[in-house]
């Protein structure tokens, strides 16, 4: 039987991790950013807080619920690299695609699923891993969402950032 640790070594060489970008050199930030996704299309219609200064929004028009963002910061990105893993073990597809092979540019590093189109992506930027999952009966461009995250985070990141 396989444990844990061979199976997380296996998957992270399945998903070419020590190809990862490793991030850029940004110091540790506390807590998790309260992103204000002024520049999404949709409506914040829920706000819940996670662990460890994350937190979980849905988002929708009116109060049609079509998007869920989580967000959270892994403090360094090394660990957000490790918790992108984590992600990885835990999800049901065992092949999920880069993100950037089916032409989405988010984060540092970033997978999708093999839905058309796609239902859920999770990437990383720096010290931060993000989760967007369409929900709802009709489709969400979940990569729309990606991207405006991954252009707050390296807004973030950036020291001179106003």
């Amino acid at each position: 039987m396989i444990d844990s640790d061979e199976r997380r070594q296996a998957l992270k060489q399945a998903y070419g991790f020590d190809d990862w970008p490793q991030g850029n050199a940004s110091p540790v930030l506390a807590g998790s950013p309260v992103l204000d996704l002024d520049q999404a299309p949709l409506s914040l219609i829920e706000r819940t807080p996670l662990p460890d200064g994350a937190y979980k929004d849905v988002y929708g028009a009116g109060k049609t619920i079509l998007a869920s963002v989580w967000v959270h910061n892994c403090g360094a990105p090394g660990r957000a690299r490790e918790a992108l893993v984590d992600y990885l073990m835990r999800h049901t597809d065992p092949d999920l695609p880069h993100a950037a092979g089916r032409g989405v540019a988010a984060g540092d590093v970033a997978f999708m699923d093999n839905q058309d189109p796609p239902s859920s992506i999770a990437f990383i930027r720096g010290p931060f891993l993000a989760r967007v999952h369409s929900l709802g009966e009709n489709p969400y461009p979940v990569e729309e969402m990606a991207l405006v995250l991954d252009a707050l985070f390296t807004a973030e990141l950036e020291p001179d950032a106003a």
